[in-house]
């Protein structure tokens, strides 16, 4: 488990930034700059140091933290507006079946998208769009969001600055909540679960699952030659509770049971098909237990549905205690 939390918390992605041409204002045009990113993290948060490296070469160079709709800076891959609040990690899982390494990115200075995108007004607006999500979460898993509301501003400001410096919070899951650790990562606990032991909440507690979802026409046989996303209107985001039911005894449940329960047009049991054959090569790589023809991704990783959803929730969530989970399903 401590080797899945450490892949979370450590884990980044090299992207390599390349200004957009029609904004290039010198010749030579400048060289990509290459950054390691933070899986947990947010892409306006490079801003700073996008900034740094083009603004001799940009067009215009504006300086201020909370920019106009026009200069305000964002990203887009292949085309497609890349949106600010949703991980990193999650946007590269969805937009890349096949992983490219690094992933080439297109730095906008101008003409911020506001048709297709969130209102974006500098860093702020990030950290409290992760306070909010934070708060969805905690709602989800105990019924109330006492536990963020009370997070004095020095917590949050703690909670933020690791984030930012993509630096790993205490997560430690048997940890009574509202017990602060003193640690260079951060100085939170698993401040959501409330003060109900996590061995005594996995039981019956829910889980916040965000799915993202995108069908694929033409099959995911060949990913390098699947079209890249051209609008967010062929992805759907979908937030759910998902609750860990018990099992019969000696029985988990799975993550394939609960993506069975949010997505039945997608999953079913594999047992209530006998006609299916288990040579599929997908239902091979992802488990006995449940039938898909599609791939799912949860941090970079392509699981076993027939993993415990219960060591899902605890090991692969984000910072803000949602699981995000990936799919990549066949178009009719």
């Amino acid at each position: 488990a401590m080797d899945a939390r450490r892949h979370v918390w450590e884990g980044a992605i090299p992207i390599s930034f390349q200004l957009d041409p029609s904004e290039i204002a010198t010749a030579p045009a400048p060289l990509p700059l290459l950054l390691m990113a933070a899986r947990n993290g947010y892409l306006p948060l490079l801003a700073t140091r996008i900034r740094q490296y083009f603004q001799n070469a940009v067009l215009s160079s504006p300086s201020s933290s909370t920019p106009s709709s026009d200069q305000i800076l964002w990203f887009d891959f292949k085309g497609l507006p890349l949106k600010w609040h949703i991980p990193t990690g999650v946007l590269f899982d969805l937009l890349c079946l096949e992983p490219q390494r690094p992933w080439d990115l297109t730095v906008h200075f101008r003409g911020y998208p506001s048709e297709m995108m969130a209102p974006y007004e500098g860093d702020e607006a990030v950290k409290w769009s992760f306070m909010n999500t934070l708060k969805e979460a905690s709602y989800i898993i105990r019924g109330n969001t006492k536990n963020v509301m009370d997070l004095t501003q020095n917590d949050q400001n703690n909670l933020w600055s690791s984030i930012v410096k993509g630096l790993r919070p205490v997560f430690d899951v048997e940890t009574i909540s509202g017990i602060w650790k003193n640690t260079i990562a951060s100085q939170l606990s698993l401040l959501v679960l409330g003060e109900s032991k996590a061995s005594q909440v996995a039981r019956n507690r829910k889980v916040p699952l965000r799915l993202y979802v995108r069908a694929v026409n033409g099959g995911l046989d060949d990913p390098f030659s699947l079209a890249p996303v051209k609008s967010w209107n062929e992805v759907m985001i979908l937030t759910r509770p998902v609750e860990i039911l018990r099992q019969e005894e000696g029985l988990a449940f799975t993550l394939g049971d609960a993506l069975v329960k949010v997505l039945p047009q997608y999953f079913g049991s594999s047992s209530e098909d006998p006609e299916h054959s288990s040579s599929d090569s997908r239902v091979d790589e992802y488990g006995p237990g449940v039938q898909f023809d599609g791939t799912v991704k949860i941090q970079g990783i392509q699981p076993n549905l027939d993993l415990p959803f219960d060591w899902v929730a605890r090991n692969l969530a984000g910072q803000e205690h949602f699981t995000h989970v990936c799919l990549w399903v066949p178009g009719k």
